[in-house]
């Protein structure tokens, strides 16, 4: 959901970011030490800075294996997926997708929130017959007690099989774990468990383990540690609620303000990459073309950098960030059938 924060992401950290993408394509050496910037904000980090200490050899034969990693990747990216929530307002949800459909012409995927445990497939993310984000939220005391782990044993080995399913156990939990809902070792202990069940009831590839948080968290003003949430190196997907904050002031932020800490920060951890809410009010004192604009450029951006899928918070919760207008509509139609 919207995170309340809305302070402006512009910051330095964002060179320091770019340093280490940069400097690893460059040159082994001189990426060593801007690793050690990132130490604070993963788990990982310390891992990878700890190559320092070894020969040339060694790390450009880490430098080697990096390069055939990525060219290996890219030979299987598939376009970004672009879809929404779907906005049931009282309406049977089999029909509340149907009309998301007639507005989109078919979305490519479906962001699907249970506010409690997941149904049992097929349930509503099994319904719509394509790709789904999907999260749930069950307390973190209750996941380890081992109460619904036949439930969620289930869950995992009748998983679709023919599509991809992006799951997440409780999607932007850091206001959570500062309201002292959860604290954040229980939620990464309760992540693990849960991946550990999954592991044990399929091999399904086409279920990906995804770690969903605000896009606000990495920015230098929300005093964060992203280790407070990571739960592992087996997270497949790091995803990202991204919303324009600036619509009040009549303006629309730029994909690449937007998104310029957490695109670098998850290519450098070599995770898939998606955003799992995106959206805008139609900024105040402006047409509602300039949304559709904002929208068409967005996606482009999100394309060229290679999104797993891309989301719309096409709903009312938080504000009303839902495509009424015609051009807004139209432009995210043209943008999901492309």
């Amino acid at each position: 959901m919207p995170s309340r924060h809305r302070r402006d992401l512009a910051a330095p950290r964002h060179r320091q970011l770019a340093l280490v993408v940069l400097g690893a394509g460059a040159a082994v050496i001189t990426a060593i030490p801007l690793l050690s910037g990132l130490a604070s904000a993963s788990p990982h980090a310390s891992a990878r800075t700890s190559v320092a200490g070894t020969t040339l050899r060694t790390a450009t034969h880490h430098h080697h294996r990096h390069h055939r990693h990525h060219r290996h990747h890219r030979r299987h990216r598939v376009p970004t997926r672009f879809g929404a929530s779907v906005h049931a307002a009282g309406l049977p949800w089999s029909r509340a997708v149907a009309r998301s459909d007639s507005w989109y012409h078919h979305l490519r995927m479906i962001r699907v929130f249970y506010p409690g445990l997941p149904e049992q497939w097929p349930g509503r993310a099994g319904d719509v017959h394509r790709p789904v984000a999907v999260s749930f939220d069950v307390q973190p005391s209750i996941v380890l007690s081992g109460k619904y782990d036949a439930y969620f044993t289930h869950w995992f080995r009748t998983a679709p099989k023919a599509h991809r399913t992006w799951w997440t156990y409780i999607h932007e939990p850091e206001d959570d774990i500062e309201r002292g809902r959860f604290t954040a070792s229980s939620y990464r202990a309760a992540w693990r468990h849960l991946h550990t069940l999954s592991v044990k009831a399929t091999h399904n590839p086409k279920l990906r383990p995804t770690l969903t948080l605000m896009c606000y968290t990495l920015s230098p003003y929300s005093h964060r540690q992203f280790s407070d949430y990571n739960p592992g190196p087996w997270i497949h997907t790091y995803a990202w609620d991204c919303y324009n904050r600036d619509a009040s002031a009549g303006q629309y932020v730029t994909p690449h303000k937007m998104f310029q800490y957490v695109l670098p920060f998850t290519r450098h951890h070599h995770k898939e990459f998606g955003v799992a809410e995106f959206g805008s009010r139609i900024a105040a004192g402006r047409p509602a073309s300039s949304r559709a604009q904002w929208l068409r450029r967005s996606a482009r951006y999100l394309r060229h950098h290679h999104a797993a899928y891309v989301s719309y918070f096409d709903s009312t919760v938080g504000d009303d960030y839902r495509l009424l207008d015609a051009p807004s509509r139209a432009a995210w139609r043209a943008i999901v059938n492309r």
